[in-house]
């Protein structure tokens, strides 16, 4: 899925779009509140589907900021749950799309958008000045084309979102960024507060612990918070002095847990949004006197240095990361540990194990080569049945990451596609004991044609029909193959 392929296809439907939302009138119905509504059909289409919520106050005689929801595997109940506190403090209507979809065609997105747009604003009461996106990754992508065609959102939840570059147009609407301290695309969320804070955006940005996924409840409850003070300012909403006092201390007490843990940096900003924000709306004197504390502390500026000279260093290495995976394609193909060697990889875990901020930026690269290795360059070469390299790809991933039980199986898979039965037998047991479960799966893929008829691969399929789900492995196992984002790979002979 490109931004290209993606802003040509949405144009043509925006005028649609632009309609529905200026068409608003709730339908009588029976009403759901306070629960999470699944798989609700939409009218135009009723093979496009979301997850529901109306908070409990919800009545149709009044309007409603509305929340639509984007998850790169259509995990629209999942999405919901995250925003679902949020939503019931706030009084907001969350409509989170079961069919949206990342890392292939526009179309899935396309129809999500077309059908669940209209349904949403037509069957309940929906205050159109106050419309917002979210969506993590790819998801995040749809929200800031929907915002940019329609002109109808107010803000954006954007979290794990990679940069779509200088190139495309930048809403006009609040965004609100959100990453993990060691998702490989960390520096896309800077990039993009930046891209924002020059297009002269309301605009801010938190990491959590954790990696490429959705942002914690806790940050999407400050998420719409801010949201909601932003409404309160421009009159979007009447203003509420007890709110913003609660919105505040919320803050207050985020920047405080920050500087606690040594991350200044990410504290300032904190607090410089809490004076931007809500200024006007309730006493700052607290944030003022932390900004200038910060200020006068020599650790402070340190911080700042070290972030932004780690910052260049961690851009540095992306920028090679293309070329050493570009030795993928020579003729000659290269040995695991040359490729290792040539993409730092002893050396990132080894700064891994350093305190600060260097610590999370080389764990940040090693997922940018995992997902990468594991994933977009591997299905190149799986997709023209090169084997051996598809193989070469999956080793240096469980270099990596040697507890994924995808990367495990699907390096069996290839191993035994290139008739390597030893290898292919000690990855396909590897495979099972870090959570691979999936026993319909390994009889039917034909690339294990080659030991199917062999005693050694009966005896780990009988494995798989005693062994529990391993809710742990799969769900990352899911995750780490979500993004938009992909290298540009390179020859090595290439400039």
């Amino acid at each position: 899925m490109t931004r290209r392929s993606i802003v040509a296809t949405i144009l043509a439907t925006a005028a649609i779009l632009a309609e529905a939302s200026g068409a608003s009138s709730a339908q009588p119905e029976t009403l759901r509140v306070g629960t999470l509504v699944e798989k609700v059909a939409c009218e135009k289409d009723p093979t496009q589907t979301y997850t529901l919520y109306l908070p409990k106050a919800y009545t149709p005689q009044r309007q409603w900021p509305l929340l639509f929801v984007f998850d790169p595997r259509g995990r629209g109940t999942m999405a919901a749950e995250i925003f679902k506190d949020a939503a019931e403090r706030f009084g907001w209507i969350i409509a989170s799309s079961d069919n949206t979809r990342s890392d292939g065609s526009w179309e899935p997105n396309r129809r999500a958008i077309l059908a669940m747009w209209p349904d949403a604003l037509t069957r309940h009461a929906v205050d159109e000045k106050r419309i917002y996106a979210a969506g993590f990754s790819g998801g995040a992508g749809v929200a800031t084309v929907v915002a940019t065609t329609t002109g109808h959102v107010a803000g954006i939840i954007a979290a794990g979102a990679p940069d779509p570059g200088e190139s495309e147009k930048t809403p006009s609407v609040a965004w609100f960024g959100a990453a993990g301290r060691v998702d490989f695309n960390f520096l896309d969320a800077k990039s993009t507060d930046e891209r924002m804070r020059r297009a002269g955006n309301q605009r801010r940005l938190e990491y959590f612990e954790g990696g490429h996924q959705w942002l914690p409840r806790a940050m999407a409850m400050r998420a719409a918070g801010w949201l909601e003070a932003l409404a309160m300012k421009d009159g979007r909403r009447a203003r509420d002095p007890q709110l913003a006092g609660e919105l505040r201390d919320a803050d207050l007490a985020a920047g405080h847990a920050l500087e606690e843990g040594s991350r200044l940096t990410e504290a300032y900003r904190v607090y410089s949004s809490v004076i931007e924000t809500l200024g006007e709306l309730t006493d700052v004197s607290s944030a003022r006197a932390r900004i200038a504390a910060l200020d006068a502390d020599p650790r402070m500026a340190n911080a700042r240095k070290e972030e932004q000279r780690v910052d260049r260093e961690e851009r540095d290495r992306t920028r090679q990361l293309s070329r050493a995976l570009g030795e993928l394609r020579a003729d000659d193909l290269p040995m695991l540990p040359t490729m290792l060697s040539s993409l730092r990889v002893d050396a990132l875990k080894r700064d891994t194990k350093t305190p600060g901020y260097k610590a999370e930026s080389a764990q940040r690269t090693l997922e940018q080569i995992f997902v990468q290795a594991s994933f977009y360059v591997w299905r190149e070469f799986e997709e023209k049945n090169d084997y051996a390299r598809a193989a070469l790809c999956l080793e240096i991933a469980t270099a990596i990451h040697p507890d994924r039980p995808r990367v495990w199986y699907d390096l069996a898979g290839d191993r035994a596609a290139l008739r390597d039965q030893r290898s292919a037998l000690s990855a396909l047991e590897r495979a099972i004991e870090t959570g691979f479960t999936d026993r319909a799966r390994l009889e039917s893929d034909e690339r294990f044609a080659s030991i199917r008829q062999t005693d050694e691969f009966s005896r780990l399929v009988a494995r798989l029909s005693f062994r529990p789900l391993h809710h742990s492995t799969t769900r990352s196992f899911a995750i780490e193959q979500i993004s938009m984002k992909r290298l540009k790979i390179t020859s090595p002979s290439s400039d």
